[in-house]
């Protein structure tokens, strides 16, 4: 036991270090823009629209299923598609929903901030392999 705990120590001192490298800050003239929301918009309108047919699916199956005659003629099997369906389509309604509502908010956000922005030539200062360059760059 002592050999063990001897030998996971001298494994643990011999790990080097990790540095972790800064990431660079951005200047005035690189300014991040906000996220768009695209990827939310698509999948809360896909979830929100398959949420949607599924609890109407799960209705009209509710409504049809007659089981007066007993389970063994086959009408129950209605009730049973409903009962499966119903609980999918509020989970992707219930995650749908606000994913498009945070989706359409973030895409607002972005308009106003591209709207502001505009079109601009802005002056630019970069490095490659050694050199300095100077120039502007189009932002639109």
């Amino acid at each position: 036991m002592h050999t063990m705990i001897a030998v996971v120590g001298l494994m643990y001192m011999a790990v080097p270090a990790v540095v972790e490298a800064s990431a660079p800050q951005p200047g005035p003239a690189m300014v991040t823009p906000p996220r768009r929301g695209l990827g939310m918009l698509v999948t809360g309108g896909v979830l929100t629209t398959a949420g949607s047919a599924l609890l109407a699916t799960a209705a009209w199956s509710f409504a049809v299923t007659d089981c007066s005659g007993g389970s063994d003629t086959g009408a129950c099997w209605a009730g049973l598609v409903g009962a499966i369906a119903m609980p999918v389509g509020v989970v992707a309604l219930a995650v749908g929903a606000p994913l498009l509502g945070a989706g359409v908010q973030r895409k607002r956000v972005w308009r106003a901030w591209q709207r502001e922005r505009g079109v601009v030539l802005r002056p630019r200062l970069g490095r490659s392999h050694g050199a300095w360059t100077v120039g502007f760059t189009l932002r639109f």
